[in-house]
């Protein structure tokens, strides 16, 4: 017997765990991201920084504004109509926070990307500010 030591990432057949699988992306992305002021701090803009600020951008651009998308236009008008059909009155301001946070985060993701950019070419990013990120 073959024991598969890899797990199958989900896919679109599985979309609540494909889901699930990108917000532990987005954990990780977060945790290097708290580490990089520490380590910018000892080592300022090697080249550990400059490749970690460079996943980090790319993750937050392509994937991580993906994600919020089909949280909004897929997932949470399906949680909606489940709600109403339900009776639920309080999931609908619950998603409507998370609409909101949604947009925080990219007004934050803005601010944030001049710092990583600064990163990226190898520059201090003195302001480079994660806590309103994350």
């Amino acid at each position: 017997m073959i024991n598969n030591l890899l797990t199958p990432a989900p896919d679109f057949s599985e979309p609540l765990e494909l889901l699930h699988a990108c917000h532990g992306r987005i954990e990780q992305q977060c945790a290097t991201l708290l580490k990089l002021p520490d380590h910018l701090a000892r080592y300022g803009s090697d080249t550990q920084a400059q490749q970690a600020a460079e996943r980090i951008t790319r993750y937050f651009s392509i994937a991580g504004h993906h994600h919020h998308e089909d949280e909004e236009q897929d997932l949470f008008p399906v949680l909606c109509q489940a709600a109403a059909n339900d009776g639920e009155t309080r999931i609908p301001s619950l998603l409507d926070k998370l609409v909101a946070q949604h947009a925080e985060m990219f007004q934050a993701w803005e601010l944030l990307q001049v710092g990583l950019g600064k990163i990226r070419r190898g520059e201090m990013a003195a302001d480079l500010s994660v806590t309103h990120f994350v």
